[in-house]
């Protein structure tokens, strides 16, 4: 059963109104806002760092530069609580359970090439598929908005946190409203595109199980 339905009126009967306050600023916020965008630029220096190779890396390479990105505890409080503050209101992520916040600092770290957080996607068989940069200036001093590891299939399959049955699946669009369903914890699927089709191996995921399923409309111009 799909609902196509004011989704903050919906989340008032399961969750209340402070998780509505929440999902409402933050949860399908645009990313193509040039206000925040002008915001952002002003605020965040962003260093002018290219990828030297050009090859379509491994997944092995992929995970070890994965793993030269610095985990955000390690930054120190002043700058773990700026870098969490660009993707989602610091208060909220302390409030968060311990659960859900470990899922959050699991998929985002800092990156000194960029100057700002990289987002890691995981594929059905939850082995890491690849990340992108929150923004990422080019040589020309372009600003590009969630910017893929050069040569990486980083939206090749969809993210899925489906743990209770009998709550609905929020189906969301994009690595910002991804990141902030991650630390909700809500059900969710979300799609890296608006036209994105779903594989075989993730539809065995839902296979003989019955949801509900919520659409939130994603109103960025490009993702």
């Amino acid at each position: 059963k799909v609902q196509f339905l004011d989704l903050f009126e919906f989340l008032k009967k399961f969750y209340g109104t402070q998780e509505v306050k929440f999902l409402k600023n933050y949860l399908g916020q645009s990313e193509m806002d040039k206000e925040e965008v002008k915001r952002i630029s002003n605020y965040v220096r962003i260093t002018n760092v290219e990828l030297k190779n050009k090859e379509t890396p491994t997944e092995e390479e992929i995970e070890k530069r994965w793993l030269k990105l610095y985990p955000l505890n390690t930054l120190g409080d002043k700058k773990m609580k700026e870098a969490v503050s660009k993707l989602v209101p610091y208060e909220y992520f302390i409030n968060a359970t311990d659960e859900y916040k470990n899922r959050f600092l699991e998929r985002v770290k800092y990156s000194s090439y960029a100057d700002d957080v990289a987002v890691k996607a995981l594929k059905p068989d939850g082995k890491m598929l690849a990340y992108k940069y929150r923004r990422w200036k080019t040589p020309e001093g372009e600003t590009i908005i969630w910017k893929a590891l050069k040569g990486t299939p980083a939206n090749k399959y969809a993210q899925f946190y489906i743990n209770n049955p009998l709550e609905p699946v929020f189906i969301v669009e994009g690595y910002h409203d991804y990141i902030n369903a991650v630390l909700t914890g809500i059900n969710f699927i979300a799609v890296p595109t608006k036209h994105y089709s779903f594989k075989e191996d993730e539809l065995i995921l839902l296979k003989n199980r019955k949801f509900d399923f919520v659409l939130i409309q994603d109103y960025d111009f490009d993702e």
